[in-house]
């Protein structure tokens, strides 16, 4: 079907029907209860309130945050970091209970370890020099006192010399009879053959004693005896001395443990343990320096994925909105906030542990 072309109207003679409004719809408004205002309501009024004081008088509130802010700054600042494990519970626990019991009856509950140790090799070992050195930190040690240092010995000098005359109070007692039986046995045959008093029987003598076969029956090896030469924590090639610690801090406490070892450092540069020989060098081991080794490691460690997520977490940010103005404000924020949280946990709780320490 073809329609035939008619004169061109311009668009503005072009009538078109007026779109019609509609009528309102009804409003339904829920009638006032008598009396106050539900709390919803007043909540709502009171936030409402808020946001217009915010926008008429933006510097009240501001001034206001600020100084809360401040404070809780100074409280947040006063957190200790309780970094033993132990902290981890409650002290109503019977375990932090019972570790607190057997560190006050112990000299302690961790080890440090001071090698002395003679690295020059083209000259005999000055073993002599690393036992006067081990015996001369003792005392100062010692005098250090709990909770740092609770003993300090440079070998078992003192329980060789408590338990050597009374090793037979630890035999078995039927091979302590026996070798009683047969010290007796060969002590009256070779009492009567000395004074010529046999009756020249057949009777084979009693075996001889022997004390290869003493250390044999009484399970006593050349290794037991050469595992402290002469008493000394020492190697046997005689280059390595040990002074070891016990300490009531326990490893995982890192400020105490880390205290305790810096006072037993200052022992050991006072002392100066080359004077004793020049070739003498120290170390410190043990689990004590273990567990701040560990904890220093993992914390450093921490705190690097901490800076390079935080500046990867602004940069992305910023080049969403590239506006500086949004990651100041941003980190304002957060920053407000944490203060805040941390401020208010020193208030009610006073300390973090290993794991709440890393919620910053």
């Amino acid at each position: 079907v073809s329609i035939p072309d008619g004169p061109e109207v311009p668009l503005s003679n072009a009538t078109a029907p007026k779109p019609q409004r509609l009528p309102p719809l009804p409003t339904f408004k829920p009638p006032e209860p008598p009396g106050a205002a539900p709390p919803s309501r007043r909540s709502t009024a009171l936030l409402l309130r808020l946001s217009e004081l915010q926008v008429r008088r933006p510097a009240i509130p501001l001034v206001i945050a600020a100084l809360i802010t401040l404070v809780a700054l100074a409280y947040a600042s006063r957190l200790r970091m309780l970094t033993g494990f132990e902290s981890l519970l409650p002290e109503s626990r019977p375990s932090v209970q019972e570790l607190d019991r057997v560190a006050a009856k112990t000299a302690g509950i961790s080890t440090l370890f001071i090698v002395l140790e003679a690295k020059d090799t083209s000259r005999p070992p000055p073993t002599e020099a690393l036992r006067e050195a081990a015996d001369a930190l003792v005392a100062p040690l010692t005098a250090l006192g709990p909770p740092w240092v609770g003993s300090a010995e440079s070998g078992v000098h003192d329980a060789v010399r408590f338990l050597g005359p009374r090793a037979g109070l630890f035999a078995d007692k039927e091979k302590l009879e026996s070798l009683r039986d047969d010290v007796v046995a060969r002590f009256e045959y070779e009492v009567t053959k000395a004074t010529g008093m046999g009756l020249e029987l057949d009777d084979e003598p009693p075996p001889a004693i022997d004390p290869e076969k003493i250390k044999r029956d009484f399970g006593v090896g050349d290794a037991d005896t050469e595992r402290y030469p002469d008493g000394y924590y020492q190697s046997k090639d005689g280059r390595t001395v040990v002074v070891a610690i016990r300490s009531k801090v326990i490893g995982s406490d890192f400020d105490k443990g880390t205290e305790a070892i810096r006072r037993v450092r200052e022992v050991v540069e006072r002392l100066d343990v080359k004077r004793f020989d020049p070739s003498i060098t120290y170390a410190f081991g043990g689990d004590l320096q273990t567990g701040i080794s560990e904890y220093t490691a993992i914390h450093e460690d921490l705190t690097e994925v901490g800076y390079f997520g935080a500046i990867l977490i602004i940069g992305i940010v910023f080049l969403y909105y590239l506006r500086l103005r949004t990651v100041f404000t941003m980190v304002i924020t957060i920053g407000v906030g944490v203060a805040w949280t941390f401020g208010f946990t020193e208030l009610v709780i006073g300390n973090l542990n290993m794991a709440t320490g890393f919620l910053f």
